[in-house]
């Protein structure tokens, strides 16, 4: 009997932790299936506590003074099997990632099709953001971070999923995917017929290796991957390591990746003319620019190779960046203290900080810019604006969003420079 009492509880209690888990990281529409299974496995454990320990026990015995340990060696069990299901649950659904599979081309056909019209095939590469909340774009990310120290605990990441549902919730869904296709169809045209453009994401449909399997069957001669982004890109997303599987080499396919954008000449002047179209009717000599950028670790030691001298590398290109577009706006008319670099994580000053830095110089209206950021999503649509809203709350003075780079015809001329460089 003690062994259906204990088995009846640890199935109960890896139910309701596995449900939890399902609860947490499910998409909204069925997270609610997944919470009455949770309760299901809660309510049953708890009766069989009960049952077990109580009932079954008063029926065999008047010894009141066992039934105290008893219950209490019975809720450990329930709770430690609630765990046990919680984080294997968790494991399988958000950590363990097997990557699919590619279906390499036949070489033979690949190379037939090398015969047209010489193409070089431009994999437009960025990280993903689903327009809604999908678990897979959330596991995959966990792949392939920006930095290790961002990506939450394996048992916290059901929370950093809830999290990011709730802010899907709150915004219905986000622009970030159709503003990338909208960028890479604009560096199409800029390009022309001799390249083709196709985007790939970090953790989302089309992965890297699709797009590059894709554009071997089309017949290509040479791959450049084009990274749409400010700073240099993270180890776990370099091409060469993605497409390994591929073997390009046995194609005569070339491979060659894009600079970053940090130094480019034509993104400065995009939030020169954003600011400047922003405040045409108000005295410049009052207004607050914040311009937020990404951020990077301080390193750890002296940077004398290996990651960390890759993170030393990424924070001063960025922070070169800054400089430049900031030096770019007082020499457009903006008084030097009222333009301001926040950072939305690990460097200083905060965006907090930034925005009080500029009402203590008394300015009024405050903009912000995303200089560091690429386009719309989650972090400029809800991140940044809840971030702000007790400073501005406090501080008094409002605070008007002028975007990050996003579909910018500046931005595209800028990656179709990177490209045509590459192709040299």
């Amino acid at each position: 009997m003690a062994v259906i009492e204990l088995s009846l509880i640890v199935v109960m209690g890896i139910v309701a932790g596995g449900f939890m888990a399902l609860a947490l990281v499910a998409p909204l529409r069925v997270q609610n299936l997944f919470g009455i299974g949770s309760l299901f496995g809660l309510v049953g454990g708890i009766l069989a506590v009960l049952s077990g320990s109580v009932l079954y026990r008063l029926g065999y015995t008047s010894e009141a003074h066992w039934l105290f340990p008893t219950v209490l060696n019975n809720l450990f069990d329930l709770i430690l099997a609630g765990f046990i299901g919680y984080a294997v649950t968790t494991f399988f659904v958000l950590a363990y990632q097997v990557q699919p599979d590619v279906e390499p081309p036949n070489v033979a056909q690949a190379q037939a099709a090398q015969a047209g019209p010489k193409r070089t095939a431009v994999l437009y590469f960025v990280p993903g953001e689903a327009a809604e909340y999908d678990v897979r774009v959330v596991a995959r990310s966990f792949d392939t971070p920006e930095y290790p120290q961002a990506v939450p605990p394996t048992l916290l990441r059901p929370l950093y999923a809830l999290d990011l549902k709730r802010k899907y919730a709150a915004l219905g869904s986000s622009p970030y995917r159709s503003l990338h296709f909208k960028l890479a169809h604009k560096v199409q045209d800029r390009l022309g017929k001799r390249f083709k453009v196709s985007i790939a994401f970090y953790d989302d449909a089309p992965l890297l290796a699709d797009a590059a399997a894709e554009a071997l069957r089309d017949g290509t001669q040479r791959i450049i991957v084009l990274h749409a982004r400010l700073t240099n890109p993270p180890p776990p997303v370099r091409p060469a390591a993605g497409l390994e599987s591929l073997r390009l080499a046995r194609y005569g396919v070339r491979l060659t990746e894009t600079a970053p954008l940090w130094n480019s000449d034509l993104l400065p002047r995009l939030f020169v003319r954003r600011a400047l179209a922003a405040t045409a009717e108000l005295d410049r000599a009052k207004v607050g620019l914040l311009l937020i950028g990404q951020g990077h670790p301080q390193p750890r030691r002296s940077p004398a190779g290996g990651a960390e001298s890759g993170v030393f590398q990424r924070q001063n290109q960025e922070l070169a960046f800054q400089k430049r577009v900031r030096q770019a706006l007082i020499r457009a008319g903006f008084p030097d203290d009222h333009v301001v670099v926040g950072w939305l994580r690990w460097q200083h000053p905060t965006l907090e900080a930034a925005y009080a830095q500029l009402v203590t110089e008394g300015c009024s209206p405050i903009f912000w810019i995303g200089t560091g950021l690429v386009t719309d999503g989650l972090c400029t649509l809800y991140d940044i604006p809840h971030r702000l809203a007790a400073p501005v709350a406090a501080g008094g003075v409002p605070v008007t969003a002028l975007g990050p780079w996003n579909d910018d015809d500046l931005v595209a001329e800028a990656l179709a420079e990177r490209v045509k460089a590459a192709a040299e």
